[in-house]
Protein backbone atom coordinates (compact mmCIF):
# COMPACT_ATOMS: atom_id res chain seq x y z
CA UNK A 1 0.00 0.00 0.00
CA UNK A 2 1.39 3.51 -1.29
CA UNK A 3 2.19 5.56 1.82
CA UNK A 4 0.18 9.10 2.35
CA UNK A 5 2.74 11.26 1.11
CA UNK A 6 2.74 9.21 -2.22
CA UNK A 7 -1.15 9.21 -2.35
CA UNK A 8 -0.76 13.31 -1.81
CA UNK A 9 2.05 13.56 -4.59
CA UNK A 10 -0.43 11.02 -7.30
CA UNK A 11 -4.00 13.88 -6.01
CA UNK A 12 -1.41 16.90 -6.45
CA UNK A 13 0.04 16.03 -9.88
CA UNK A 14 -4.09 14.97 -11.30
CA UNK A 15 -4.66 18.52 -9.82
CA UNK A 16 -2.16 20.65 -11.45
CA UNK A 17 -3.06 19.01 -14.97
CA UNK A 18 -7.12 19.27 -14.27
CA UNK A 19 -8.08 15.87 -14.60
CA UNK A 20 -10.37 16.42 -12.16
CA UNK A 21 -12.62 19.16 -14.32
CA UNK A 22 -12.06 16.05 -17.30
CA UNK A 23 -13.27 14.10 -15.62
CA UNK A 24 -16.43 15.67 -14.56
CA UNK A 25 -16.81 16.89 -17.87
CA UNK A 26 -16.68 13.55 -19.62
CA UNK A 27 -19.14 12.19 -17.08
CA UNK A 28 -21.17 15.20 -17.70
CA UNK A 29 -21.18 14.25 -21.76
CA UNK A 30 -22.10 10.27 -20.09
CA UNK A 31 -25.62 12.23 -18.60
CA UNK A 32 -26.65 13.94 -21.64
CA UNK A 33 -26.44 10.75 -23.84
CA UNK A 34 -28.94 9.27 -21.39
CA UNK A 35 -30.91 12.60 -22.44
CA UNK A 36 -30.51 13.83 -19.09
CA UNK A 37 -30.08 17.62 -20.26
CA UNK A 38 -33.57 19.15 -20.18
CA UNK A 39 -34.02 22.82 -21.21
CA UNK A 40 -37.22 23.18 -18.18
CA UNK A 41 -34.80 26.02 -16.44
CA UNK A 42 -31.78 26.40 -14.46
CA UNK A 43 -30.25 27.95 -10.87
CA UNK A 44 -27.23 29.04 -9.70
CA UNK A 45 -26.11 29.44 -6.30
CA UNK A 46 -22.99 29.28 -4.04
CA UNK A 47 -21.86 27.43 -1.39
CA UNK A 48 -18.72 28.41 1.10
CA UNK A 49 -16.30 25.31 1.19
CA UNK A 50 -14.32 26.53 4.17
CA UNK A 51 -10.19 25.93 4.80
CA UNK A 52 -7.91 25.82 7.06
CA UNK A 53 -7.75 29.30 9.43
CA UNK A 54 -4.41 31.25 8.74
CA UNK A 55 -2.74 32.73 12.09
CA UNK A 56 -1.19 35.74 10.30
CA UNK A 57 0.03 39.21 11.45
CA UNK A 58 -1.64 41.89 10.06
CA UNK A 59 1.04 43.34 8.56
CA UNK A 60 1.23 39.76 6.54
CA UNK A 61 -2.94 39.59 5.93
CA UNK A 62 -2.34 43.31 4.48
CA UNK A 63 0.00 41.84 1.92
CA UNK A 64 -1.81 38.50 1.38
CA UNK A 65 -5.10 40.92 0.58
CA UNK A 66 -3.18 43.24 -1.68
CA UNK A 67 -1.92 39.99 -3.99
CA UNK A 68 1.19 39.75 -2.43
CA UNK A 69 0.90 36.79 -0.74
CA UNK A 70 3.46 34.96 -2.23
CA UNK A 71 6.47 37.35 -1.91
CA UNK A 72 6.16 36.16 2.12
CA UNK A 73 8.08 33.74 4.03
CA UNK A 74 11.13 33.45 1.31
CA UNK A 75 13.95 32.35 2.34
CA UNK A 76 16.76 35.29 2.34
CA UNK A 77 20.62 35.28 0.71
CA UNK A 78 21.62 35.88 4.90
CA UNK A 79 19.42 32.85 6.81
CA UNK A 80 21.45 29.37 7.90
CA UNK A 81 20.51 26.48 6.14
CA UNK A 82 17.93 25.48 9.29
CA UNK A 83 16.23 28.85 8.94
CA UNK A 84 16.04 28.59 5.46
CA UNK A 85 13.93 25.19 5.78
CA UNK A 86 12.06 26.62 8.29
CA UNK A 87 10.55 29.56 6.49
CA UNK A 88 9.90 27.19 3.23
CA UNK A 89 7.66 25.10 5.84
CA UNK A 90 5.89 27.31 6.90
CA UNK A 91 5.49 29.11 3.83
CA UNK A 92 3.86 25.43 2.38
CA UNK A 93 1.53 25.57 5.17
CA UNK A 94 0.35 29.44 4.23
CA UNK A 95 -2.57 29.90 2.15
CA UNK A 96 -2.47 32.92 0.44
CA UNK A 97 -5.26 32.56 -2.07
CA UNK A 98 -8.04 31.65 0.84
CA UNK A 99 -10.18 35.11 1.76
CA UNK A 100 -12.10 36.20 4.73
CA UNK A 101 -16.02 37.25 4.62
CA UNK A 102 -18.93 38.06 6.61
CA UNK A 103 -22.13 36.82 5.81
CA UNK A 104 -25.47 37.22 8.47
CA UNK A 105 -22.95 37.91 11.15
CA UNK A 106 -21.02 34.59 10.46
CA UNK A 107 -16.83 34.91 9.47
CA UNK A 108 -16.15 32.11 6.75
CA UNK A 109 -12.73 31.68 5.23
CA UNK A 110 -11.67 29.79 2.29
CA UNK A 111 -13.11 29.74 -0.93
CA UNK A 112 -16.65 29.32 -2.83
CA UNK A 113 -18.24 26.53 -4.98
CA UNK A 114 -20.47 28.57 -7.36
CA UNK A 115 -22.79 26.15 -9.32
CA UNK A 116 -25.37 25.84 -12.26
CA UNK A 117 -28.26 22.87 -12.11
CA UNK A 118 -30.64 21.92 -13.77
CA UNK A 119 -33.86 22.29 -12.55
CA UNK A 120 -35.36 19.05 -13.01
CA UNK A 121 -32.89 16.48 -12.61
CA UNK A 122 -30.73 18.78 -9.51
CA UNK A 123 -27.94 17.54 -11.89
CA UNK A 124 -24.73 19.78 -11.34
CA UNK A 125 -24.28 21.15 -15.16
CA UNK A 126 -21.23 23.82 -14.28
CA UNK A 127 -19.32 25.26 -11.64
CA UNK A 128 -16.54 27.87 -10.94
CA UNK A 129 -14.49 28.37 -7.89
CA UNK A 130 -13.31 31.68 -6.34
CA UNK A 131 -12.51 33.02 -2.65
CA UNK A 132 -14.74 33.30 -0.28
CA UNK A 133 -14.73 37.37 -0.58
CA UNK A 134 -16.15 36.96 -4.29
CA UNK A 135 -20.03 37.92 -3.90
CA UNK A 136 -22.37 35.26 -5.30
CA UNK A 137 -23.87 37.80 -8.10
CA UNK A 138 -20.55 38.38 -9.65
CA UNK A 139 -20.49 34.98 -10.81
CA UNK A 140 -22.99 34.32 -13.59
CA UNK A 141 -21.17 34.51 -16.53
CA UNK A 142 -18.42 32.11 -16.48
CA UNK A 143 -22.12 29.47 -15.53
CA UNK A 144 -23.74 30.27 -18.25
CA UNK A 145 -23.61 28.09 -21.47
CA UNK A 146 -25.22 28.91 -25.06
CA UNK A 147 -27.68 26.06 -24.91
CA UNK A 148 -28.97 27.60 -21.61
CA UNK A 149 -30.54 30.56 -23.79
CA UNK A 150 -33.99 31.18 -23.91
CA UNK A 151 -34.60 29.06 -19.98
CA UNK A 152 -35.16 30.50 -17.32
CA UNK A 153 -32.64 31.16 -14.56
CA UNK A 154 -33.04 31.10 -11.01
CA UNK A 155 -31.58 33.03 -8.57
CA UNK A 156 -32.22 33.85 -4.79
CA UNK A 157 -32.37 37.80 -3.42
CA UNK A 158 -28.04 37.57 -3.36
CA UNK A 159 -28.37 38.27 -6.86
CA UNK A 160 -30.78 41.50 -7.45
CA UNK A 161 -30.19 43.68 -9.50
CA UNK A 162 -28.80 41.26 -11.75
CA UNK A 163 -31.38 41.12 -14.54
CA UNK A 164 -29.97 42.69 -17.30
CA UNK A 165 -26.74 40.56 -16.60
CA UNK A 166 -28.92 36.92 -17.30
CA UNK A 167 -30.93 38.61 -20.16
CA UNK A 168 -27.37 39.61 -21.52
CA UNK A 169 -26.75 35.92 -21.63
CA UNK A 170 -29.72 35.44 -23.29
CA UNK A 171 -31.66 33.63 -20.12
CA UNK A 172 -35.21 34.97 -18.41
CA UNK A 173 -34.34 36.26 -14.71
CA UNK A 174 -36.21 34.76 -11.72
CA UNK A 175 -35.04 36.53 -9.18
CA UNK A 176 -36.46 36.10 -5.29
CA UNK A 177 -37.11 40.13 -4.28
CA UNK A 178 -35.55 41.20 -0.87
CA UNK A 179 -36.35 43.66 1.49
CA UNK A 180 -34.60 46.93 2.89
CA UNK A 181 -34.18 48.92 6.03
CA UNK A 182 -37.41 50.93 5.77
CA UNK A 183 -38.45 49.42 2.97
CA UNK A 184 -39.70 45.35 4.09
CA UNK A 185 -41.33 43.27 1.41
CA UNK A 186 -45.12 43.63 0.75
CA UNK A 187 -47.75 40.68 1.41
CA UNK A 188 -47.79 40.02 -2.30
CA UNK A 189 -43.59 40.07 -2.87
CA UNK A 190 -43.84 37.29 0.05
CA UNK A 191 -46.21 35.37 -1.81
CA UNK A 192 -43.91 35.62 -5.13
CA UNK A 193 -40.99 34.37 -3.25
CA UNK A 194 -42.44 31.39 -2.18
CA UNK A 195 -43.65 30.64 -5.42
CA UNK A 196 -40.38 30.90 -7.34
CA UNK A 197 -38.24 29.44 -4.24
CA UNK A 198 -40.45 26.13 -4.84
CA UNK A 199 -38.08 26.00 -8.01
CA UNK A 200 -34.75 27.85 -6.23
CA UNK A 201 -34.84 25.53 -3.10
CA UNK A 202 -33.88 22.70 -4.87
CA UNK A 203 -30.13 23.23 -5.83
CA UNK A 204 -30.04 23.37 -1.67
CA UNK A 205 -30.96 19.67 -1.66
CA UNK A 206 -27.66 19.63 -4.07
CA UNK A 207 -25.68 22.04 -1.19
CA UNK A 208 -26.95 19.95 2.05
CA UNK A 209 -26.55 16.30 0.24
CA UNK A 210 -22.76 17.57 -0.08
CA UNK A 211 -22.30 18.99 3.31
CA UNK A 212 -23.83 16.41 5.16
CA UNK A 213 -23.57 13.34 3.58
CA UNK A 214 -19.97 14.20 1.31
CA UNK A 215 -18.95 16.34 4.54
CA UNK A 216 -17.58 18.71 1.12
CA UNK A 217 -18.25 22.04 2.47
CA UNK A 218 -14.39 22.09 3.61
CA UNK A 219 -10.92 21.73 2.18
CA UNK A 220 -7.99 20.62 4.37
CA UNK A 221 -5.86 21.37 1.13
CA UNK A 222 -3.52 24.57 0.59
CA UNK A 223 -3.86 27.30 -2.50
CA UNK A 224 -6.85 27.83 -4.86
CA UNK A 225 -5.41 25.27 -7.69
CA UNK A 226 -5.94 22.24 -4.73
CA UNK A 227 -9.58 24.40 -4.25
CA UNK A 228 -10.70 23.78 -7.84
CA UNK A 229 -9.93 20.26 -8.11
CA UNK A 230 -11.35 19.39 -4.66
CA UNK A 231 -14.63 21.36 -5.88
CA UNK A 232 -14.81 19.47 -9.04
CA UNK A 233 -14.01 16.32 -7.23
CA UNK A 234 -16.99 16.97 -4.74
CA UNK A 235 -19.43 17.83 -7.93
CA UNK A 236 -18.85 14.91 -9.74
CA UNK A 237 -19.19 12.74 -7.22
CA UNK A 238 -22.90 14.19 -6.17
CA UNK A 239 -23.72 14.21 -9.92
CA UNK A 240 -22.27 10.12 -10.00
CA UNK A 241 -24.74 9.79 -6.57
CA UNK A 242 -27.80 11.51 -8.37
CA UNK A 243 -27.50 9.79 -11.37
CA UNK A 244 -27.64 6.96 -8.83
CA UNK A 245 -31.17 7.98 -7.49
CA UNK A 246 -32.55 8.92 -10.80
CA UNK A 247 -32.00 5.40 -11.69
CA UNK A 248 -33.77 4.03 -8.82
CA UNK A 249 -36.57 6.22 -8.45
CA UNK A 250 -37.20 8.55 -11.81
CA UNK A 251 -36.45 5.99 -14.66
CA UNK A 252 -38.74 7.82 -16.87
CA UNK A 253 -36.23 10.56 -17.29
CA UNK A 254 -33.29 8.36 -18.93
CA UNK A 255 -34.78 8.57 -22.67
CA UNK A 256 -31.17 6.80 -24.20
CA UNK A 257 -31.20 3.16 -22.24
CA UNK A 258 -28.44 2.28 -24.18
Amino acid sequence: MPDEKTVWACKNKLAEDGTFDRLFDEFRTFLDSKGLSFNEGKIIDATFVEAPRQRNTKEENKQIKDGNGKDLWNPEDGDSPKEKKRKLAKKSHKDVDARWTKKRGENHYGYKNHVKADKKTKLIEKYHTTDASVHDSNVIKPLIEEKDKGQDLYLDAGYESKDDVVRECGMNPIISEKGHRNNPLTDGQKQNNRVKSKDRCRIEHIFGFVEGAMNGSLVRSIGMMRAKAANALTNLVDNIFRYVQINIYHPQFITCKG
